[in-house]
């Protein structure tokens, strides 16, 4: 196995190992003898290291079935898109989603109360988040997984705003942060004010220049 725990296949090695996986290739990696690497549930796992093979380039007779399953993947990908693609322009010129069945693998079907970056219904996180990017009236497509999806947004409304929502929380600490710093900035520029405070360049670009020289 390389150091990430897969071997020249790419199958993972190190799934059987769980949350040891990670520390134990570490340990490994950086012990050429006989050792042993105790787990997380107190036993030990025994090694040893019988060959080591100096880092290099895998040869195309070794990645020729990877290099094939990825070109065959985005082949697919590419032409299940310009499918989408062509689909969602007979659709935006008024053909009925109806008349399109054939070229469908399921029934079209209502998809409600869809929140951003939260996956629903079959849906993907960064398919939804299409989905919100599309103008309300509009049909688009989108990748699902290993399929696409072609979509019309019906309508689009604005939550009510929660204010116990994990959300809200958030722009409370920021609006509270903000206004701790503007007041902090306000009393600052009051003092000096109020103090007279003169600042002698020669000597702050000295003590500036020597900070940036340590």
């Amino acid at each position: 196995v390389d150091a990430n725990g897969v071997d020249k296949t790419g199958t993972n090695q190190m799934a059987p190992f769980g949350l040891d996986a990670s520390p134990l290739l570490q340990a490994v990696f950086s012990n050429a003898s006989v050792d042993n690497f105790p787990t997380k549930t107190g036993g030990h796992i025994w090694f040893e290291i019988t060959n080591i093979e100096p880092e290099r380039e895998k040869t195309l007779s070794e990645v020729r079935d990877q290099l094939a399953t990825v070109w065959k993947a985005g082949e697919q990908a590419e032409r299940l898109e310009k499918k989408a693609q062509g689909l969602v322009d007979r659709l935006a010129k008024g053909e009925a989603v109806e008349t399109l069945k054939s070229a469908f693998d399921g029934a079209p079907r209502n998809v409600a109360d869809l929140q951003f970056a939260q996956s629903k219904d079959g849906l993907s996180m960064e398919a939804v988040n299409r989905i919100f990017a599309t103008q309300v009236g509009q049909f688009s497509h989108t990748a699902n997984g290993d399929g696409q999806i072609l979509f019309k947004v019906v309508s689009a409304k604005i939550a009510p705003f929660n204010p116990q929502s994990p959300e809200a929380a958030t722009i409370k600490a920021e609006l509270d942060k903000s206004q701790k710093m503007n007041l902090s900035r306000q009393y600052l520029v009051r003092l000096r004010n109020n103090t007279k405070i003169e600042i002698n360049q020669v000597l702050y670009n000295q003590a500036i220049r020597r900070d940036r020289e340590n």
